[in-house]
């Protein structure tokens, strides 16, 4: 099995690799320690999560110069919704997990490692649609059989009093005693 060389962008052998030996970190004398933080990627997800039901999750990949990860323990700061935490690489990754949100709307995510930060990221949090029980607004009018009745619902919010955005679709079953 011939030694095989990781860096940020895979795997690869040294012995064929040409350039990218020198642009990865490898030297003849092996790979070289991972330097400081130069870049800072952040994903964040889901895009979209569920009031009081969906966590997220925030990882930031921290790279060198060179395009290694920065070693194990690098400092990193993690900032969501202006919330920061300071958390330690692995990998070269820096994580959070994200408790379910109550309040509809956005969250801003960031990184931060040495004197480099990462771009924002956003999350949404949406109403919990199936926490909703709609009213009727109002008194119904009499309704001759074979007849267009316009009913209208009492505002829709959620079990968080989160407001259901305009044109939300949904299906409603009427009974009659």
């Amino acid at each position: 099995a011939e030694p095989l060389v990781s860096d940020a962008f895979g795997l690869y052998d040294p012995a064929t690799a040409g350039d990218r030996a020198a642009w990865s970190g490898l030297t003849s004398a092996g790979l070289v320690a991972p330097g400081t933080p130069d870049r800072i990627v952040i994903f964040a997800g889901p895009k979209s999560l569920v009031a009081g039901k969906d966590a997220g999750h925030v990882v930031a990949i921290i790279v060198d110069r060179a395009g290694n990860l920065v070693a194990d323990g690098t400092p990193a700061t993690l900032t969501v919704a202006g919330v920061r935490t300071a958390v330690q690489t692995e990998g070269g990754i820096a994580q959070r997990l994200i408790p379910p949100a109550t309040r509809a709307g956005d969250l801003f995510a960031g990184a931060a490692s040495g004197d480099r930060q990462s771009p924002k990221a956003m999350l949404g949090v949406v109403a919990d649609v199936g926490s909703i029980r709609p009213q009727i607004a109002g008194p119904l009018p009499d309704a001759p059989a074979e007849t267009v009745v316009e009913i209208a619902s009492a505002p829709l919010a959620d079990r968080f009093g989160n407001p259901v955005p305009d044109g939300t679709g949904a299906t409603l079953l009427l009974t009659h005693p």
